[in-house]
């Protein structure tokens, strides 16, 4: 966590220490880039938790701030922008479906190869 990140959950008087604990632990825990997003003095809170239920709101929900920082000032095929979300966006839904095939509460099973469908 950054140094700035910390005196300004310091300086606040409105947080409790407990919620002082809680508000630097949710910025560790999401990283720089969705800070703004979490903390209740800045903007629409709401927006870092509304429910993503389709491959379009998950594209949807994309931060500009994501396709900013892959931009550089020479041109970039479609391709080069598109290449590294896509490719995180595999990996997170790769171990998603790993953790709920382990899950014996859920309805996603595995053979072992990489193969995934719902229990019979």
């Amino acid at each position: 966590m950054t140094e700035e990140m910390y005196e300004r959950a310091e300086e606040d008087d409105e947080y409790s220490t407990r919620s002082k604990a809680e508000y630097i632990r949710q910025m560790w825990l999401a990283g720089e880039s969705a800070v703004a997003e979490l903390d209740p003095r800045v903007g629409d809170s709401g927006k870092a938790n509304r429910e993503i239920d389709s491959a379009e709101a998950a594209a949807q929900a994309l931060d500009d701030s994501v396709l900013i920082k892959i931009l550089s000032d020479e041109k970039q095929e479609i391709g080069e922008v598109v290449q590294p979300i896509t490719q995180e966006f595999e990996n997170v839904v790769a171990d998603r479906l790993f953790e709920l095939a382990k899950d014996e509460q859920s309805v996603i099973e595995t053979d072992g190869r990489g193969n995934y469908y719902l229990e019979r």
